[in-house]
């Protein structure tokens, strides 16, 4: 069999990075795999075989020009023998590439979706309208589409998309426990709340919202200490903003750090407050390290949180309902009863992350589009 993948993920050219290892994998049940993966040209990258896994960096730095050479690419491998399927990994830009060769060459036509591209809050720019268009259009064309939620699926099924081609895959978030002593004391005392938050510093994490709540309830109450773990371009803000509010001493902001169940480990609380997610990955790794969780109703939320067992889901951009949920975490008696609902759901968690079952999942949903 041989299957083609367009992707993004860079990470793909590193040999000890998980993702090659999986594409690996992949090869001992699809056979040839040929990834073409949309790298800038500053990267660096070459081509590479790797047994039956073979990479093609585009080395492209524009979107125009990644279309050309990708479709090159794509057009080299079918030359030398017929594709068997080839999957995108998103309906947007790797889509178009996608799309464009099944219909040119015949290919049954895979997509995957990790955008919950359903929320109101993915497409605000006129950019990501026309993305959302073109997406759309590129998913009523796949013979199969792989999902990373029930909210995916679900709105998809509402645009009249056959329940029949899409499959519910949620992703394998590879949890590795980090035992690096944390102490709760260097933020705040042993009694009192201590909320985490790791993400990007990005618009649509929307953690001001949760710098805000918390300079609520500290005009109400001293109560509590947020950390927020990671880097983007809204870091400089989220600073400027937290001193403005006067929140310096109760809101600590850390470097990304490459392993953060350590900090999992010692928080009390788990927060996200995003605007929308596809999955949802630092969810899943709260939750692994039964740490109870307070979000925002995006991703996977609803498939990892159970209200009042082992956290609190919040209606999203709603900082009242989040300011609330917050202050019931306070209490004693909630907050041990939640770390009791989340000590049984981490056990689920742990069991439900096994990678070689997710590689046969995967492999499967793909293979079977040549049988449509």
């Amino acid at each position: 069999m041989r299957v083609v993948f367009i992707s993004t993920d860079i990470k793909i050219f590193d040999s000890e990075s998980q993702v090659h290892e999986r594409f690996l994998a992949y090869t001992k049940v699809l056979g040839d795999v040929h990834v073409i993966v949309h790298a800038p040209a500053h990267a660096g990258q070459s081509k590479q075989s790797i047994g039956s896994l073979h990479l093609y960096p585009t080395n492209t730095n524009h979107k125009i020009s990644f279309f050309g050479k990708a479709r090159r690419l794509v057009a080299q491998i079918e030359k030398q023998q017929h594709i068997d399927v080839i999957t995108a990994q998103d309906p947007f830009e790797t889509g178009i590439v996608a799309a464009y060769a099944a219909k040119k060459w015949q290919i049954p036509l895979h997509v995957q979706v990790h955008a919950d591209i359903g929320s109101p809050y993915f497409a605000t720019s006129l950019f990501q309208k026309i993305r959302k268009i073109v997406g759309m259009k590129v998913l009523q064309r796949a013979d199969s589409i792989r999902v990373v939620s029930n909210s995916i699926a679900a709105f998809l099924q509402q645009r009249e998309i056959a329940v029949e081609k899409i499959a519910v895959i949620p992703l394998v978030s590879h949890i590795q426990e980090d035992h690096t002593k944390i102490q709760k004391e260097q933020f705040c005392s042993a009694s009192d709340r201590l909320f985490l938050m790791a993400s990007r510093f990005t618009k649509e994490k929307h953690i001001d919202m949760a710098i805000d709540a918390f300079a609520a309830i500290w005009k109400e109450k001293a109560a509590g200490h947020l950390v927020i773990i990671g880097e983007g371009p809204l870091e400089e803000n989220y600073k400027e903003h937290v001193a403005q509010l006067h929140m310096t001493a109760h809101v600590t902001l850390l470097p990304w750090q490459k392993n953060i169940t350590a900090y999992m480990r010692v928080a009390d609380i788990f927060v996200l407050t995003s605007l929308y997610e596809g999955y949802g990955r630092t969810l899943v790794e709260a939750a692994a390290m039964a740490t109870p969780i307070i979000t925002t109703n995006v991703g996977c939320a609803e498939d990892v949180v159970k209200n009042s067992e082992n956290g609190m889901i919040v209606p999203v951009d709603d900082l009242q309902a989040l300011k609330e949920v917050i202050k019931l975490g306070m209490d004693e008696e909630v907050c041990e009863q939640w770390k009791m609902g989340a000590q049984n759901k981490s056990l689920e968690i742990k069991k439900s992350q096994h990678v070689q079952t997710y590689i046969q999942t995967c492999t499967d949903n793909i293979k079977q589009v040549t049988h449509l």
